[in-house]
């Protein structure tokens, strides 16, 4: 059986996987972040790199919500320190939302990778799931995905027998 729970007392939250428990991912140095504020977070950053900055509007573009969400969410980031921003300014990340920012964008990357490359999802499918994981992935077990990408890749994934099984089974499906 595979659960998550939240058990009351206990900070960080633990999550629980076939009676395992393992700690969230929330280093000490830095303010719990919810779902959607890294998702701010890591639009910013990826617009940074895009585009050279992140402004109000390319932000509701993006991430498909009205400016003054994007301005509510921004205010909220910069109370947590993790941004600095003014209404109608730049958008400029602090170190603490450049490491979050950086994390986010990691786990989303290789968990698309993994679903791609691994699971031979479409990219499209790939990509939407990613975005929903990254979030909720125990960091014990988002290692492992990590590791075994890593051995396949050392392995040389076309080479695998199992894969090439895989790969033609999902094929045939």
């Amino acid at each position: 059986m595979i659960f998550s729970s939240e058990r009351k007392g206990l900070r960080p939250p633990f999550l629980y996987v076939f009676g395992i428990e393992y700690m969230k991912e929330n280093p000490m140095d830095m303010p719990t972040i919810s779902a959607a504020q890294e998702d701010y977070l890591e639009a910013i950053i990826t617009l940074e790199a895009e585009r050279g900055r992140a402004r109000v509007r390319d932000l509701a573009d993006k991430l498909a919500v009205h400016k003054s969400t994007v301005t509510a969410a921004l205010k909220m980031l910069t109370e947590k320190g993790l941004i600095d921003y003014e209404p109608y300014g730049r958008i400029v990340l602090k170190e603490a939302g450049r490491r979050a920012a950086q994390r986010v964008a990691r786990r989303h990357d290789l968990l698309r990778r993994f679903l791609q490359d691994v699971l031979l999802v479409e990219e499209h499918v790939a990509e939407e799931n990613a975005c929903r994981m990254e979030h909720v992935m125990d960091p014990g077990l988002l290692k492992r995905v990590e590791q075994f990408y890593a051995y396949l890749h050392e392995k040389e994934m076309e080479d695998c027998k199992w894969f090439s099984g895989f790969r033609d089974y999902v094929k045939r499906a």
